[in-house]
Order: structure tokens, then C-alpha cells, then sequence
């Protein structure tokens, strides 16, 4: 099977910009669609751009309301 990891990002990019656009905005959603992005990003072997969608997901998160998506993020990043 072929692993199309460019396509992939690019469509968890996608869902994570029509997450954010909706109203209200769904961050969980987003937040998700970012880390599967950088997890495509990092099979590809783009590390910066991997790291890039990871930051932008850590904007989203907040570590009041969810502790553990936060650490996620977090742990991610690291």
C-alpha cells in the first residue's frame, strides 16, 4: 500500500482551517487535524513543518480547561 503522507497532511489541514472557521470555533477538532498533519509532516521527514503545525495546535489548547490534551501538545512538541 502506498502511503500518500503529502495528501494526508494536506487534508488534516484542511479540516483543521473548516474547524476553526466554524462557528463556534471547534478546537478539539482543529487541535487534532494539527497532529495529524505534523505526524504526516514527520513521516515525511519535514520536521520543521511537523514542529510548525504542532506550535499552531499548542495555540489552541488550554491548560485549565483540558490538562491532558495540553500535556499532549506538550509532549509532542518535546
Amino acid at each position: 500500500m502506498d502511503k500518500d503522507y503529502n495528501e494526508a497532511e494536506r487534508l488534516a489541514l484542511a479540516a483543521a482551517d473548516e474547524a476553526r472557521r466554524a462557528n463556534p470555533p471547534k478546537n478539539a477538532e482543529a487541535i487534532n487535524a494539527f497532529e495529524l498533519a505534523a505526524w504526516a509532516a514527520e513521516k515525511r521527514i519535514e520536521y520543521a513543518d511537523a514542529l510548525k503545525q504542532l506550535k499552531v495546535a499548542e495555540v489552541l489548547t488550554d491548560r485549565i480547561r483540558d490538562a491532558g490534551e495540553w500535556a499532549r501538545g506538550q509532549f509532542a512538541i518535546a
